[in-house]
This record gives C-alpha cells, sequence and structure tokens, in this order.
C-alpha cells in the first residue's frame, strides 16, 4: 500500500528508458526528488479526452513496474520488477473523457523509464500529449 507523500502535476508521461539520475525525472522540487531515489511509487490520475469513438492501442513502457488503468479496468499490465520493457493492450472507446490512472514502481536505481504511447485508425502510435490528458 501506498501512502502520499507529495502531489506533482505532468503534462505528459514521456520519461525515456535512462540511467537512473536521483529520482523520477518529472518533479522539479529537488528536496522531494532526492529524498525518495529507489524503491518508491507515483500514481498518475487525470481523465483521458477522446475525440473521436474508435478502437485505441495502449502502450506502456516501464522500469521497473507499471499498470494503466481505463474507465476502472486495468488494461495493461507491466507490474513487477524489471529492466525496461513495453507491454500493450487495446480498448474501444466512446468520443469523451475517461478516468485514467498509471501506478508506476520504481525499484533499484539503476535505470528509470515511464512513457505511455497510443494509436489508432486514424494515427500511429505516439507519446499522449498534454492536449489528450486532463486533470
Amino acid at each position: 500500500s501506498m501512502t502520499p507523500v507529495y502531489n506533482f502535476v505532468i503534462d505528459q508521461l514521456d520519461v525515456a528508458d535512462q540511467d537512473w539520475q536521483g529520482g523520477f525525472p518529472k518533479i522539479n522540487d529537488s528536496s522531494i526528488r532526492t529524498k525518495y531515489l529507489e524503491w518508491y511509487g507515483v500514481r498518475c490520475k487525470g481523465k483521458l479526452k477522446v475525440t473521436k469513438a474508435d478502437t485505441y492501442g495502449f502502450f506502456l513502457t516501464a522500469d521497473d513496474g507499471a499498470i494503466l488503468t481505463i474507465n476502472n479496468s486495468a488494461l495493461v499490465n507491466n507490474d513487477g520488477l524489471h529492466s525496461v520493457q513495453t507491454k500493450s493492450g487495446s480498448l474501444y472507446l466512446a468520443k469523451g473523457n475517461h478516468t485514467m490512472q498509471i501506478d508506476y514502481y520504481q525499484g533499484p536505481r539503476t535505470r528509470i523509464a515511464l512513457l505511455l504511447e497510443w494509436s489508432s485508425s486514424t494515427f500511429t502510435k505516439t507519446v499522449l500529449k498534454k492536449a489528450n490528458l486532463l486533470q
């Protein structure tokens, strides 16, 4: 179970596979970033804005574990202590806003990655952009 210690807002999940440099790269507060160097979790919550009904593919790249949940159902399970890997799932989504959550786990401080990409019948795989993420 996780106990929240800090809240922050990020515009997209685009932490590409990289050498570990001291905490989660999207946290700007260095006192928090240097306090939680390894063995921590990050929960990202918000809404996914879908402008066209379609079947969407989601690609979750993580080092270590991560789970993507959409509309309260786990869609991509990339959990566990592992090196960088990508897992995917697809889901039909109606036009509108959909609840989304990613639970991310960072184990030992060797490498870090958390990247969320998506695709549909009208566009190829790309990072989920700020325009489609709502608080």
